[in-house]
C-alpha cells in the first residue's frame, strides 16, 4: 500500500481501490507543490517590489500618480545627504550601522528634547 508519491507502482493502479488511494496521494502532492510555487512567486514579487532608496520611493510614487513630477524632483533635490543616509538605513531593517555624525545628532536631539519637556 503506497503512502507517498514515489511509492506508487504500476501494479497499484490495476486495483480500483488502490487506484483511488493513489489518486488521492497524487492530488495531495500536486496541491502541496502548487502552494509552494505560489509562495515562492509571492516572495520573489515582494522582493522585487521592495523600496531601497529615496529615489526608488519617489519614482514608485510617481508611477502610481500619487505625486506630481515637480514634487518628485523637489523631494529628491531638497533632501540633505544625512537625511538620505538616515532614510536608507531605516529602509534596510537589518543590522544598521549609523555614521558618527548621525549618532552625534541623535544624542544632541535626545539631550535637548528632555530639557524642552521639563
Amino acid at each position: 500500500m503506497p503512502r507517498f508519491f514515489g511509492d506508487i507502482e504500476y501494479e497499484d493502479l490495476e486495483d480500483p481501490n488502490r487506484r483511488k488511494i493513489c489518486w488521492k496521494i497524487i492530488t495531495n502532492t500536486v496541491n502541496k507543490l502548487k502552494i509552494k510555487i505560489n509562495n515562492s512567486q509571492a516572495k520573489r514579487r515582494r522582493r522585487n517590489n521592495k523600496i531601497y532608496s529615496l529615489e526608488s520611493l519617489t519614482s514608485d510614487l510617481r508611477k502610481k500618480n500619487w505625486i506630481s513630477e515637480s514634487a518628485e524632483m523637489n523631494l529628491n533635490s531638497s533632501m540633505t545627504e544625512s537625511a538620505k543616509q538616515l532614510f536608507s538605513l531605516l529602509l534596510r531593517k537589518r543590522k544598521r550601522k549609523f555614521s558618527p555624525q548621525l549618532r552625534q545628532f541623535a544624542l544632541t536631539l535626545n539631550f535637548y528634547s528632555k530639557k524642552a519637556y521639563n
